[in-house]
C-alpha cells in the first residue's frame, strides 16, 4: 500500500472520528477498530492525535471490561460532568 493511500485512509478515518464526535456519538476504540479494520492501538493514535494542538477534543476512556450497564452509567456521568 503507498503512503497517500494510508493517508487517505487516515484522512478518512479523523474527520470520520470528528464527525462522530460533533454528533455528540460516544466513541469507543475497540469498535471504530473493527469498523475500520484497523488495530486498537491505532485508533487510540488517531484519538490522541485529535486531543492534540489545534484540535482539542475531551475523550473519555471507556474501559473493555465493562458491560452494557455500566457503560450507560458511565455515558450518564460524562453527560452530567
Amino acid at each position: 500500500m503507498s503512503s497517500n493511500t494510508r493517508a487517505v485512509q487516515k484522512a478518512i478515518r479523523l474527520v470520520d472520528l470528528l464527525r462522530r464526535f460533533e454528533a455528540g456519538e460516544a466513541i469507543r476504540p475497540d469498535v471504530v477498530a473493527e469498523e475500520y479494520n484497523m488495530s486498537l492501538r491505532t485508533i487510540q493514535y488517531d484519538l490522541a492525535v485529535l486531543q492534540s494542538e489545534p484540535f482539542y477534543l475531551p475523550i473519555v476512556t471507556v474501559y473493555l471490561h465493562m458491560d452494557a450497564a455500566a457503560l450507560k452509567l458511565a455515558q450518564m456521568c460524562k453527560e452530567i460532568a
